[in-house]
């Protein structure tokens, strides 16, 4: 069955309009936001419609618990990975996480049987950096992993690190585990983009001295910039706002 791209008033309404030209239920399918429109100004001018493009599953009959995972991963992520702990133990219950993983780390076995539920077919490659470990995932049709700027990567990364804590702390480790996820090299895609364009504005921020406010992002994301303007002369950085929509300004050095 082909993938269908439909149109309407609101990205609900195209997906509702893909979904009975497929004979489909959400569920079956996946869907990729392409425009999320616009009602213009006051409605009426440069308004723009929603547009989706909805493919089915490689198979149509997901198991319970194979939604619920997939559902699971899908939410967008919280950054206080110790305030959201009880939201993974149901999937994780239902993941066979063994703490004997021949060699490889809990995070690991988690995410490779995440992937095999969610029925991806990637490779996962495991790296040590000081007290963080890499999970680099690779393999074909990689954009439902990311999400929309990273958000079910994100929630992906945020599983990872819960679920490998709590069955450490079950056998007895009182020591943190953290688990950076990239996806496709995404992160250090983004890195780079993140990177570049907080050097950029640093330069604005020095030659008209007046702030400049960057996007809401993740922690991890706010630390790149952090990261990458920590020696530049003439500016300093804080953050400002609460979680989902803490942002960085960039303000001139007093």
């Amino acid at each position: 069955m082909k993938p269908v791209e439909a149109v309407g008033k609101t990205v609900e309404e195209a997906v509702q309009s893909a979904l009975s030209d497929l004979g489909l239920t959400k569920d079956e399918t996946e869907i990729e936001i392409l425009d999320e429109g616009s009602k213009g100004l006051f409605g009426l001018v440069g308004r723009r419609h929603a547009r989706v493009i909805v493919r089915p599953l490689a198979k149509a009959d997901l198991s319970e618990s194979r939604q619920a995972i997939v559902m699971e991963a899908s939410r967008p992520a919280d950054d206080s990975l110790e305030d959201s702990e009880d939201e993974v133990d149901e999937v994780s219950d239902r993941l066979s996480l063994d703490n004997d993983v021949s060699g490889e780390s809990r995070g690991y076995a988690f995410l490779e049987e995440l992937m095999h539920l969610m029925d991806v077919d990637v490779e996962i490659t495991e790296s040590q950096s000081e007290d963080i470990t890499l999970l680099e995932v690779e393999g074909k049709s990689l954009g439902v992993l990311i999400g929309r700027r990273g958000e079910t990567l994100n929630s992906i990364q945020s599983l990872v690190n819960l679920a490998a804590n709590r069955d450490a702390r079950a056998f007895g480790s009182s020591d943190r585990e953290r688990y950076v996820v990239d996806i496709g090299g995404y992160r250090k895609r983004r890195e780079e983009i993140l990177s570049s364009k907080a050097l950029e504005l640093a330069k604005r921020v020095t030659r008209e001295q007046r702030d400049e406010v960057l996007e809401p992002m993740s922690a991890l994301e706010r630390r790149v910039v952090h990261m990458a303007l920590r020696d530049y002369e003439g500016v300093e950085t804080h953050s400002e706002g609460r979680e989902p929509y803490r942002r960085i300004v960039i303000s001139p050095k007093e």
